[in-house]
């Protein structure tokens, strides 16, 4: 469905209230209602296609960073390191980190 590039057009657009999308029995959305009123001139199918892939398109590019953010080691281990001045523990850290990037790169 094309909803979510209806809220980034239109910020205060309210799904089931100010638009709605009915699917057809081939799996085609239409847009069924839209109040003009409020968010203006109804956009088409086409053009919320475009917002939908573009956001998609988007989202996959910056994948890696969620990725990494989730398998980086703990900063404190870096920290603790440092404060302990233990230059092993400080390497491991960092080595931890580079194989993080490596494994989702940019």
């Amino acid at each position: 469905m094309y909803g979510a590039a209806v809220q980034f057009l239109y910020l205060n657009a309210i799904g089931g209230k100010d638009y709605l999308f009915e699917q057809d029995a081939n799996g085609d959305y239409t847009l069924v209602h839209w109040n003009t009123a409020k968010l203006g001139p109804q956009p088409t199918i086409a053009a919320l296609k475009t917002v939908q892939a573009s956001g998609e398109t988007a989202i996959a590019a910056n994948a890696y960073k969620q990725l990494r953010k989730d398998e980086y080691p703990p900063i404190e281990d870096y920290i603790d390191g440092i404060v302990k001045g233990d230059a092993a523990q400080i390497q491991a850290y960092k080595d931890a980190c580079l194989a993080v990037k490596a494994k989702y790169p940019k």
